[in-house]
Order: structure tokens, then sequence, then C-alpha cells
């Protein structure tokens, strides 16, 4: 499953599709690791962490937006992947827990160094040292998830989330996330500098001329709904 999970982001990273979400298969988003036969997987545990790195990386890297739906648990990896969403829309009987202490192991899936940033040190710690999960209001106190609602109303949330998000130019999404993901390990002197680049990059991106031409025109009043719609290159 994680061979197959990182090809599908490696796949995805090379498409056109311009926002994904990340959710689980049932009533959970991810409840953690499986030990209940006993073994971490049937691979060697160090082919197994090289994958669960991979997959961090791409999941990190994809250009596009992603959006995690979280219903039910998020625990373990799950926590992580979640971290690894630029936004959350969760429901309210969500949970979130790191609770790898518990079971004698460490926080993996980049947890140890996301929820930190995501959350604070001292919440971060609490819920890392302790073995701790929290709910999904607790979440949404913390800057944990950007959106709680209830279970019948999630998938029409992710949907309003989707259809805002049409509204954006990939490129430009793509390049604001890397300025994100820079500026969580860069000071303000090399963030200044990348933003610069990265601006310069836009300025010169037919996607930009084109959304320019969208905002014109819609505040001149003409109907867009109308006309074809204005292409954005993914990359």
């Amino acid at each position: 499953m994680f061979q197959q999970f990182r090809r599908i982001l490696e796949e995805t990273a090379l498409s056109n599709e311009t926002v994904v979400v990340l959710t689980g298969d049932g009533d959970h988003f991810c409840t953690g690791l499986d030990l209940s036969r006993g073994a971490v997987s049937d691979l060697t545990p160090q082919l197994g962490m090289e994958l669960v790195a991979g997959i961090t990386m791409s999941l990190h890297e994809l250009p596009q937006l992603v959006i995690a739906r979280v219903d039910g648990d998020a625990f373990g990896g799950g926590l992580g992947l979640v971290l690894g969403a630029d936004l959350v829309v969760a429901s309210e009987r969500a949970r979130f827990g790191a609770t790898f202490v518990n079971r004698g192991l460490v926080p993996d899936f980049g947890t140890s160094w996301l929820l930190p940033r995501t959350i604070g040190v001292r919440p971060a710690a609490e819920m890392l040292l302790q073995g701790r999960s929290i709910d999904a209001e607790t979440a949404l106190v913390l800057g944990l998830v950007n959106d709680v609602t209830s279970v019948s109303e999630l998938d029409g949330r992710i949907e309003q989330w989707v259809d805002q998000h049409s509204r954006t130019v990939p490129s430009a999404v793509s390049r604001t996330k890397r300025l994100l993901h820079a500026a969580a390990s860069s000071d303000l002197a090399a963030s200044l500098d990348a933003e610069s680049e990265a601006q310069l990059a836009c300025l010169a991106d037919p996607a930009f001329r084109a959304a320019v031409r969208e905002f014109r025109l819609r505040r001149a009043g003409v109907d867009l709904a109308r006309r074809p719609p204005v292409s954005h290159p993914t990359r």
C-alpha cells in the first residue's frame, strides 16, 4: 500500500489536476499502523521507513493544493498525512492522535517536525510525549484544522473549498506552496529573496496575463460564464 501510495503521489505531481482531496476509506481518515499481527510490514524496517520518508516528501512536494478531508480518527501516520496537507476540513467527530509513545514508537511521517510548527511547541510536546489525542474543536483552536463541520455537511464543505480554489492560478499556487515550505527553515532575508524570484517568474508566466485579462473582463461586467474558460497552465 505504501508503494502504491507513493506512485499515486508521483503520478499526481505530473498531472494537470489542480487540487487533491486526501481522505480515508470508511468511517476514519487513518487509525495508524496495524499492529494486530505483530509485524510492522512485510518489508524490512529500513525499507519501510524509506518509503515513509518518500511518501512524506512526495506529499509535501505536490504542486497542487492538497485538502485533507478528515472524518473519524486521524492517528499515528494519519496525523502526519493531515499535517502534510495544505488545508484541513474536519467533521465534528474527528479526532487527532499522536500515540506513538504508548506503543513504544516515535513519531514518523514528519510529525515531530511538522506538529510543533503547526500548533506550537508546548501543545505538540503534550501530544507527542504523553500520547494524547484531541477532538476536532480543540484542533481548530490550535490551528491544526481550518474548518470543522457536521458529518452530513462535510462533503458539501469540501466542494465549497474546491470551488473556491478554482478561482486561483495553479502556477501561482505551486510557487506559493514552495515559499511557505521554505519559510519554515529560513530567515526573513532569504524569504524576501525567494519571494522576489518567484514573483518575477509569475510576472513572466502566461497564466498571469490570462488571469489579469479575466480580472479586467469581470470588472467590465462581462459574463465570463458564457465565455470559453481561461487556460491556466499547471506548472
